[in-house]
């Protein structure tokens, strides 16, 4: 099985509606339509009470606001007591993830037996990002994602995918110009 964890340090931007639907839920409807059932939402501690009526995942607090390595330690944590080979990393700012993208991701994992999976378009590597359960310690030593990412090259592959894996917004104001 394999799960995902959305890292969220912008709340308006997770809330933000396109098409009637919070960008949020359109990334979870994406993931369980792909059939990764087990979702977990990471976000600032410093955000208010959530009311998320539509999810049935899980749902946990970072202390330590816009740090994306331990929002990713605390999912996994929330992760470990589940039978699962792996985790996808779905941060909020990139969330042009499609059913078709994400099956494309999966793919590249039990097909090629590595570690780490990572979409790309036209040279631009993306999002999100596969990392397997055995790598679960290396990542939490890191010193970074970026850094677990380079020290572990030769357990990755790439992936060929569509453009909304690299595709990233930065505010609220950049979702009308988003294409689901």
């Amino acid at each position: 099985m394999i799960s995902a964890i959305i890292p969220i340090h912008d709340r308006t931007l997770a809330f933000s509606v396109l098409h009637g639907t919070p960008l949020i839920q359109h990334m979870v409807n994406a993931l369980l339509s792909s059939r990764v059932l087990t979702v977990v939402l990471v976000f600032d501690a410093n955000t208010e009470s959530i009311s998320l009526p539509w999810f049935n995942g899980k749902i946990f607090f970072n202390n330590r606001a816009h740090h994306t390595l331990s929002s990713l330690n605390i999912g996994i944590e929330a992760l470990r007591t589940a039978d699962f080979h792996g985790v996808l990393i779905c941060p909020v700012t990139t969330p042009l993830l499609s059913q078709s993208l994400i099956v494309d991701v999966l793919q590249g994992f039990w097909q090629s037996r590595r570690n780490i999976v990572i979409p790309v378009c036209y040279g631009k590597q993306g999002h999100p990002v596969l990392i397997a359960t055995p790598l679960f310690d290396d990542l939490k030593r890191a010193s970074s994602f970026e850094d677990f990412l380079e020290t572990h090259q030769d357990d990755r592959t790439e992936i060929t995918t569509e453009e909304g894996a690299f595709r990233t917004i930065s505010s609220a104001s950049e979702i009308e110009s988003l294409v689901l």
